[in-house]
């Protein structure tokens, strides 16, 4: 997991940086960052010539230390900063670093120009522009060219950030160069993995430059989930084990005409490698399930009469639980949800209708003791945190990670806020941001395949005494569920994506993983 911070917090670690390290020995490592990503990543390396679009800051002089290292012949850089009255480049209202790396350019016979050149083919356009400190809208002559580099069509490589983001909220400020591929100096900002910013960075990666987060006052609170986080946090897969070793799910799902949610996730808790699964549904979903999953076990109530005791003996059996997922908000939903939350006394999650009867009758959350909560997993997508939370869905979508802190500070519980780039929150205000998934994954049964994986992940650890906390396990859910629809959209194209598809997504990574 990499920090991520606000222009503030990077601009405080910078500072105490160049204390220890000269600024230049800073810029150099990030112009060959810049310069390593040209040449290695696939939308860049093939393209023969080089557009660096140069501001006055310290991320001009980023730009102009790259351009120092590319070949002369094949790079032209643009001057997008303040000018003279002669219409020549400004020194004096550049940074002193960069200042330097502009007059290294010319002395270099690198060609600096004002205007961008008519002929971009075969062209990648370098941005370093703005960085973190771009507080107001861009207009004029800086705007106007902007505009003109996005138009040309080009891949964009972004130093830091996109010229035009807010860098920690994610704003356009009047206009924005958009990038194919961002290269965060030293760590991830707020602005380029949150959106509305998000959909301008293109694929984020991020270069260390020798940066620490020492400085901060306090630790980072905010930190972007990677690939390489998964396999750490799956359960192992002990050779000698039997189907208990891996816990048991019971998924208290589905109602009269709402199978499939049931389906769904049972489904993914099998394929999470829980041991067994267990549905608990009403009696007229019997057929259906027994006939599309028969490895599960099904357990009935009468329609809208769910029986305790039934609900007791099939808590008496599970590792975790899941509810939610397609028991609908009526009477019979609010008794079976209301006996659920007064009796379970293992790892919780609480999906969909679970968290509509929530949001109606905020009591019945009354019935799960502290210790418990701390066990429990809210799955909320941004209507349901609006109704949570009692605020519009513009005011959670307008800050994710903090709509999650919200909803986790007020049920004192883990929260994943699902969304294009889902945020999880503990209750002590810790926020993980996931930045993989997309938009094929916006189709019914994805909410569903997501809590049976996180209820058949918190199963496992369960049974199998990992110590793995549930927050953990809950990242692990998002991150498999995410890379999987991910491979789903690749494999079928985002349009025709199904909540099916995504599962065939979870059994390949998996897979890997086992390989691995």
């Amino acid at each position: 997991m990499i920090p991520i911070l606000t222009a503030r917090q990077m601009r405080l670690c910078d500072d105490a940086e160049t204390e220890k390290v000269p600024a230049h020995v800073l810029m150099d490592r990030a112009a060959q960052a810049l310069f390593q990503t040209l040449r290695t990543h696939p939308a860049l390396r093939e393209k023969s010539r080089t557009l660096i679009l140069c501001g006055s800051g310290n991320n001009g002089g980023d730009g102009f230390a790259l351009a120092n290292l590319l070949p002369t012949a094949t790079t032209v850089v643009v001057y997008v900063g303040e000018m003279t009255a002669d219409g020549q480049p400004d020194t004096g209202k550049m940074s002193p670093e960069c200042a330097r790396r502009y007059a290294n350019a010319l002395a270099n016979g690198l060609r600096v120009q004002v205007t961008l050149p008519e002929d971009t083919t075969d062209t990648v356009i370098v941005d370093a522009v703005f960085g973190i400190g771009l507080s107001r809208p861009i207009t004029g002559r800086c705007a106007s060219l902007l505009s003109k580099a996005a138009a040309r069509g080009c891949p964009v490589l972004a130093a830091d950030i996109p010229s035009g983001l807010h860098a920690d909220s994610g704003a356009v400020l009047g206009t924005v160069l958009p990038a194919t591929v961002t290269l965060a100096i030293g760590y991830p900002k707020r602005g380029e993995v949150l959106f509305p910013g998000a959909a301008y960075a293109g694929e984020v990666y991020t270069a260390d430059i020798g940066i620490g987060t020492g400085a901060l006052p306090t630790p980072a609170t905010a930190h972007l989930l990677e690939r390489t986080d998964l396999f750490p946090l799956l359960p192992p897969r002990p050779r000698r084990a039997n189907k208990g070793s891996f816990g048991r799910v019971l998924l208290a799902v589905g109602s009269p005409l709402m199978s499939g949610a049931a389906y769904l996730s049972a489904f993914a808790a099998y394929l999470s490698g829980a041991g067994l699964v267990e549905i608990l549904t009403p009696a007229c979903n019997r057929t259906i399930l027994a006939t599309a999953l028969p490895e599960a076990i099904i357990t009935t109530y009468p329609e809208n009469q769910p029986d305790p005791q039934i609900i007791k003996n099939a808590l008496s059996r599970a590792d975790a639980v899941v509810i939610g997922c397609g028991i609908g908000t009526d009477e019979a939903a609010e008794q079976l949800l209301r006996s659920l939350l007064g009796q379970v006394h293992v790892p919780l999650v609480l999906d969909a209708d679970a968290l509509n009867l929530l949001a109606k009758n905020p009591a019945l959350f009354a019935a799960v003791v502290p210790e418990q909560r701390a066990q429990t997993v809210l799955t909320p997508h941004p209507g349901e945190s609006a109704r949570l939370l009692s605020r519009s869905v513009s005011e959670v979508l307008a800050d994710i990670p903090q709509s999650a802190r919200d909803c986790a500070a007020a049920f004192q519980a883990v929260v994943i806020q699902k969304d294009a780039h889902t945020a999880l929150a503990a209750p002590d205000g810790t926020v993980r941001l996931c930045p993989y998934g997309n938009s094929g994954m916006a189709t019914g049964g994805t909410g569903d395949v997501l809590a049976g994986l996180v209820g058949g992940l918190l199963a496992q650890h369960a049974a199998l005494g990992t110590g793995v906390s549930v927050f953990d396990s809950a990242a692990c859910a998002v991150l498999v569920h995410a890379i999987a629809g991910d491979l789903a959209e690749s494999a079928r194209g985002g349009r025709s994506l199904l909540a099916r598809d995504v599962c065939d997504g979870i059994a390949d990574i998996l897979r890997k993983a086992d390989i691995r």
